[in-house]
């Protein structure tokens, strides 16, 4: 015991001279005070930010960017005192409270006490503005100061307020420089004493251990539900409840391996819980951490020790760049400073139904690469054990996070999960399963049906929201997470501080009418959108949906329940997403409008994409609405103008099999002597593009006759089908134009 006391006397002595970084804050020193109390809930804090004002310092101050200059009640770094500062957000890592830290006048992670080992647990990663959250911290202070109620300490000077004239320079509120005179000689004493101690304590290991596992056999004869542990945070997800499965043990070999690892599979497989274990833990937790979005990457230069992670790669806008220049910036970024014994790593993950369309980019040379590594190979699917172990550690994340009294029994749910065929990635379905507080609701339907779980999910949240903040914080992010013209300079959080901008924005989009006929209100944004980080959104320097079904959940209710308003203003790239489907026939023509409006504006990729379209019905109507409203005939030379493959409208009605619009345009072009055997091989070229994606990029745009048809007449699947196979599967083959030109092409062999 005396062996404990003394090294707590000295690790709590020594960290009063330790700063992580060097990052010092002197304008923070000078808004730090002593205070009796700090706020421990939301109510408190925006009360208690108000008060303190730090606004009236955001953009005086030279620490930090002005967002990131804010309120925190934390304590000091002797475990004394508790100190209101305004200064820069500081993430702290690895389970510790948040203190502030006199000497380096700064924010940081308090090291003499990890709260993530104490019962009430800490998260292992968090801003330290959300220190407030966990308030169990603030009961390691020893000794409180005597405080007035009436005026506080300072430590430096008076609590900032709008019309104070501030100096740059600290205070001396503390003697500096004897500080620093002491600091020299107190931590070799330190080091000499600790060394001494690690000495001891190796002697004495072997006497420790048997009360060791005496311990631990106590703890199992104990009978829980689930095991003593519990997961520690609202990062738990990704941090404390992660369970090593094959494929997250390959991805770190192949990190090791290549410095680079890609990591493809469906939403909600895990990809970016396996990231983040990997970064923020084991050989690499003191690495600097780095989230870059893809078009940054050809501007880095990476600092040794870094580790750099692009989640979500492309994030759903597939053809709006050029993808070839971005693969090469990759592989060019890989060789030159990733590999097995280099200081830098990265991350990627992507969807897998994102990489089907985006690997089309890569050249044929780097396909096989083996830092490519797929959730559903054979090798990296999840085995039933690894299944339950992860339902265990959501089950035990529910029952810490919202006080779920649940019994986790393996062998009944093992035997539920058999048959179950998850329509997404099993962790997130396990998660979702977990979560859910109606016990009738907990079934599989949740694995086998999740999207309809999570669109009525959605849709009650929406609509038990009396104040409809949610509906309007949704209907926000639709607008403005999709590209326009109209909010290119603005930021989403200029829009969720200030109502006003929000509605004025909003209005730019629709008439006033539809808007007040949805009630939304502007004035709650901000607040929400943090109410709901972390559960439908996160946030990457602006919020966005947590995972793609969450997106596709609320495109279906604004789409069902403001049916006009979607169709006639929501971007078209939204109401891609919608679920088209069960429209009433009247509706079906206004969507049939919308549609031709956006095909007549060239976008024939994103409009000829929609799965609406293969319905032979809507299609065949469709087209003849298309045909009697414009000159068909005129748009056929247009190239396409929402993809990098600025291919003609005949392409892409051959690519996605659309075979009424198809034969309108074949007749068409039948017509048309001068382009009749271009838009022919276009046609044929097509359904090439059909059968193997990856084969778009053997012919360039504008495309050429010659170069079309060689491409057209060398193809050859895996199965030794030619054009010809396919032509005669698509029921093209006697079609009067096609016919000629195969006819052309035997003569000519």
């Amino acid at each position: 015991m005396k062996t404990k006391g003394l090294c707590f006397v000295l690790l709590a002595w020594g960290s009063f001279f330790m700063v992580t970084e060097n990052k010092s804050c002197p304008w923070s020193s000078q808004t730090a005070e002593r205070v009796q109390s700090c706020p421990t809930t939301k109510e408190e804090l925006e009360k208690q930010k108000a008060r303190k004002n730090c606004e009236a310092l955001k953009k005086q101050q030279n620490c930090t960017e002005p967002d990131k200059f804010e309120y925190h009640c934390v304590i000091d770094e002797l475990e004394n005192s508790l100190v209101e500062v305004c200064a820069p957000e500081y993430i702290i890592n690895g389970g510790y409270c948040a203190e502030y830290n006199i000497i380096g006048a700064r924010i940081q992670a308090h090291y003499n006490f990890k709260c993530l080992e104490k019962s009430f647990h800490c998260a292992l990663r968090y801003k330290s503005t959300d220190a407030y959250v966990y308030k169990d911290c603030y009961t390691v202070v020893k000794h409180l100061l005597q405080i007035s109620n009436t005026s506080h300490d300072k430590f430096i000077t008076d609590s900032i307020t709008t019309d104070t004239s501030i100096s740059t320079k600290p205070s001396s509120g503390l003697d500096k420089e004897y500080v620093i005179a002491i600091a020299g000689s107190v931590c070799v004493f330190v080091i000499i004493v600790i060394v001494v101690i690690l000495i001891i304590r190796r002697r004495r290991t072997k006497e420790r251990e048997p009360l060791q596992m005496d311990a631990r056999n106590t703890v199992n004869e104990e009978k829980e539900p689930l095991k003593e542990e519990k997961c520690n945070t609202e990062l738990a997800t990704p941090m404390d409840c992660f369970v090593k499965t094959r494929f997250s043990e390959a991805c770190s070999k192949i990190l090791e391996e290549r410095g680079m690892v890609i990591l493809i599979g469906e939403q909600g497989c895990g990809k970016t819980m396996i990231a983040n274990h990997i970064m923020y833990t084991g050989k690499y937790k003191e690495w600097t951490k780095q989230d870059i979005q893809s078009e940054e990457l050809e501007t880095l230069i990476p600092k040794e020790k870094t580790f750099f992670h692009i989640d979500d790669l492309f994030d759903g806008y597939l053809y709006q760049e050029e993808k070839y220049k971005w693969w090469k910036s990759l592989f060019r970024f890989h060789s030159r400073y990733l590999g097995k014994n280099g200081m830098v790593r990265l991350i990627i993950t992507v969807k897998d139904t994102v990489m089907e369309k985006v690997g089309v980019f890569i050249s044929d040379d780097k396909r096989n690469e083996t830092f490519f590594l797929k959730a559903d190979s054979k090798e990296n699917q999840l085995s039933m054990d690894e299944k339950l172990d992860i339902l265990e550690e959501q089950y035990r994340y529910a029952s810490w996070r919202k006080s779920l009294d649940k019994s986790f029994r393996r062998t009944k749910l093992e035997n539920e999960l058999k048959d179950v065929k998850c329509s997404i990635g099993f962790p997130l379905c396990a998660n979702m399963y977990a979560f859910e507080e109606d016990n009738s609701e907990r079934d599989s339907a949740i694995f086998d049906h999740t999207r309809k779980y999570v669109r009525e999910n959605i849709t009650r949240h929406i609509e038990s929201d009396k104040r409809n903040d949610i509906k309007t914080l949704f209907l926000l992010l639709l607008f403005y997470l999709h590209p326009t013209d109209s909010h290119s300079n603005e930021s989403l959080d200029s829009y969720l501080k200030d109502g006003k901008r929000c509605q004025e924005f909003l209005q730019s989009f629709s008439s006033d009418k539809m808007l007040e006929e949805m009630n939304l209100s502007y004035e709650n944004l901000y607040q929400t959108a943090q109410e709901l980080d972390g559960s439908y959104l996160k946030k990457h320097k602006t919020y966005k949906f947590k995972h793609r079904i969450y997106l596709e959940a609320v495109c279906d209710y604004f789409f069902l329940k403001y049916f006009d308003f979607v169709v006639a203003h929501i971007p078209f790239d939204v109401l891609r997403i919608c679920d088209l489907y069960d429209v009433s026939p009247g509706n079906l023509k206004i969507l049939s409008e919308r549609l031709q409006k956006n095909l007549l504006e060239c976008a024939f990729f994103k409009v000829l994409e929609c799965d609406i379209l293969k319905e032979s019905s809507f299609e065949w109507s469709f087209c003849k609405d298309l045909q009697r409203k414009c000159d068909l005939k005129s748009k056929m030379s247009y190239p396409d103008a929402t993809s990098v493959f600025k291919f003609p409208l005949i392409f892409w009605a051959s690519m996605y099999n659309l075979k009424t619009l198809e034969r309108t345009l074949l007749e068409l072009a039948e017509k048309d002597k001068d382009n009749e055997r271009l838009q022919g091989y276009l046609a044929m070229f097509g359904k090439c593009c059909r059968d193997d994606e990856n084969y778009i990029t053997c012919v360039t745009c504008p495309p050429e006759i010659g170069k079309t048809r060689k491409a057209v007449f060398n193809y050859k699947n895996s199965k030794e089908e030619t054009i010809q196979d396919l032509l005669s599967a698509s029921e093209l083959l006697d079609h009067p134009l096609i016919a000629k030109l195969l006819t052309e092409s035997n003569r000519s062999n």
